[in-house]
C-alpha cells in the first residue's frame, strides 16, 4: 500500500508512553491505565489501531535501588511483552544504554528532551513528558537501525 514502515517505541515506566514513527511523522500516546494498573487490552487496541511493523521496548534490568517504581515498571514490562507477542509484529527489547547511545547525546533526560524537540519541532514536548520523549527515541532507534 501507500503506507511507509511504522516503528513503535514503548517506554514501560509508570509515566510511560507509546510512540509511532512513520518517516518523520510522530504520534505519541500515554500508556493506557485502568486505575493504577496498566491496561493490557487497551495497549493491544492502540497497537492494532496504529499497526506498527516493528516494536521496540525498553528492556528492564532489575535494580534493588528503585524499589517500588521498579516493581510497577517490571509488572508493566511483563504485560507489554505478552501484548507484543499477541499483537505479532517483530519486537525487540533494547536496554536503555543501547538506544540512548544511538540517539547521540541522549543518555541523560534533559538532552533527550532537547533532541526530541529538534527532531520533531511540531510535537510540543514538555519536561514532564519524559515517557513520550523516550518512547519516541525508542521508535527512532528502530528506524535508524533498519536503515543501516
Amino acid at each position: 500500500g501507500g503506507r511507509g514502515v511504522t516503528y513503535c517505541g514503548i517506554d514501560p515506566g509508570k509515566t510511560g508512553a507509546v510512540a509511532f514513527l512513520s518517516g518523520n511523522e510522530l504520534t505519541t500516546v500515554p500508556l493506557p491505565y485502568d486505575g493504577n494498573r496498566l491496561d493490557p487490552l487497551g495497549l493491544l487496541a492502540i497497537l492494532r489501531e496504529h499497526k506498527p511493523d516493528y516494536v521496540i521496548v525498553e528492556e528492564q534490568q532489575y535494580s534493588p535501588v528503585n524499589g517500588r517504581s521498579n516493581a510497577t515498571t517490571f509488572l508493566n514490562y511483563g504485560q507489554i511483552m505478552a501484548v507484543c507477542l499477541i499483537y505479532g509484529a517483530s519486537t525487540e527489547f533494547v536496554p536503555a544504554a543501547k538506544w540512548t547511545i544511538s540517539n547521540k547525546g541522549a543518555d541523560k533526560k534533559a538532552p533527550r528532551l532537547i533532541k526530541a524537540k529538534a527532531l520533531w519541532p511540531s510535537n510540543d514536548f514538555k519536561k514532564s513528558d519524559d515517557g513520550h520523549v523516550d518512547a519516541a527515541l525508542l521508535a527512532r532507534y528502530g528506524q535508524l537501525r533498519e536503515r543501516q
